[in-house]
Order: C-alpha cells, then sequence, then structure tokens
C-alpha cells in the first residue's frame, strides 16, 4: 500500500467510530459509537451505540429516517427499530414550522421561526409541553438559551 492509501484508511477508519472516557477516569472506556452506512438513502446517522453506564440495555442501534411528504419535511428517530419520536418541518412564506410527536403521535413540542428577506432569523419561539400537559412557550436565543416568554397556552 501507498502512504497515501494507508493515510486514507486510517482516516476513514477513524471516522466510523468513537470511543468515550469516563470524566474521573480517563482510562476507563465508558461508551463506544459505531458510524454505519446504510444502502437506504433516508436513512442518516446510523450509529450502534455500546455502554453499560449511559443505557438501560448495553448495546442500542440509533438512526434517522429522513423523508418528505408533500411539503413536510419528516425525520423519524429510530432507537433499536422502534421509533421514538419524529418531527415535521413545513415552511410557509418566511415561517418555518417544527412540530415534534413521540412514538404514539401526541405533540410535546412545537418550534416557529420567522425570517427575513436574507433568510436572517426575525422570531423563534418553542412551546414545550410540561408535565400537566400544559405548554409553556420559549423565546429560542442563538445561544441556545431560554426565556419564559408565555405560559399554559397553545399558539
Amino acid at each position: 500500500m501507498t502512504n497515501k492509501e494507508l493515510d486514507d484508511q486510517y482516516k476513514n477508519s477513524k471516522s466510523s467510530y468513537e470511543v468515550f472516557y469516563d470524566d474521573e477516569d480517563e482510562t476507563k472506556v465508558t461508551q463506544l459509537r459505531f458510524h454505519l452506512d446504510d444502502d437506504d438513502p433516508e436513512i442518516k446517522n446510523k450509529r450502534l451505540c455500546i455502554s453499560k453506564i449511559h443505557f438501560t440495555e448495553p448495546v442500542i442501534l440509533f438512526y434517522e429516517r429522513h423523508r418528505t411528504i408533500g411539503d413536510k419535511k419528516i425525520i423519524e428517530y429510530y432507537e433499536n427499530d422502534q421509533l421514538r419520536s419524529y418531527n415535521e418541518t413545513t415552511i410557509k412564506n418566511s415561517l418555518e414550522t417544527v412540530k415534534g410527536f413521540d412514538a404514539d403521535g401526541s405533540l410535546f413540542y412545537l418550534d416557529k421561526t420567522s425570517f427575513d428577506a436574507d433568510d436572517n432569523i426575525l422570531c423563534s419561539v418553542r412551546w414545550l409541553e410540561k408535565e400537566d400537559g400544559t405548554f409553556e412557550c420559549f423565546d429560542l436565543e442563538r445561544l441556545g438559551k431560554y426565556r419564559i416568554v408565555k405560559s399554559n397556552t397553545l399558539i
């Protein structure tokens, strides 16, 4: 093998898995994550995770199915071939709406983001379901911080 082929092989093998270590003991491996390819073009971010510490099951297969139905972009999130949640994104004029559902189809969050003519964000809010079934509104700031702007009403 040439040096370039060896370098390419090394780079490809490095990007196909990740190793995570304990925060307190850097010699202790806590999780292995293998990034897998799939022949189905709708399947993205497929990874096999192995960890006795982070999950109730020590080996879990995660992946996403990306598809479009009509004007909705849908991303389904799977764990061991079981649908766990999904979101639907629609864009009308300058308003993007993302609805998050659990596996049973119950809405648990709603994001609305409006854009100006140059695609800069004008306003972005998230309605998040609370334990009592009501929704609370948060202003989504660019740094990922939340600020409560209204409570107990779903738009």
